[in-house]
């Protein structure tokens, strides 16, 4: 685990700034838009995204999808999309 971390975070020079959307929730099934601005070498990546994920009877993820777009450069979400941003 612990070289699967360090494969992971190893290039991040900086922390990351990072926005969530509210989740929208129907019985078993939730969904939450994010949106993140990471830096690995030093160099913005903007990251955006929905996660989609299906809970069983014992309140656990059954399923999971993530949907994201990533491009280059520093990027902030639109004023509003978040709380508490804009």
């Amino acid at each position: 685990m612990r070289d699967y971390v360090r494969e992971c975070f190893d290039e991040e020079t900086r922390p990351a700034e990072v926005w969530f959307g509210e989740p929208q929730v129907d019985g078993s099934l939730a969904a939450v838009e994010y949106w993140a601005v990471t830096y690995p070498n030093d160099k913005p990546l903007t990251i955006s995204g929905c996660t989609l994920l299906r809970f069983d009877s014992d309140g656990l993820v059954a399923e999971a999808r993530d949907y994201s777009h990533v491009k280059e450069g520093r990027f902030l979400p639109p004023a509003g999309l978040f709380r508490g941003n804009g």
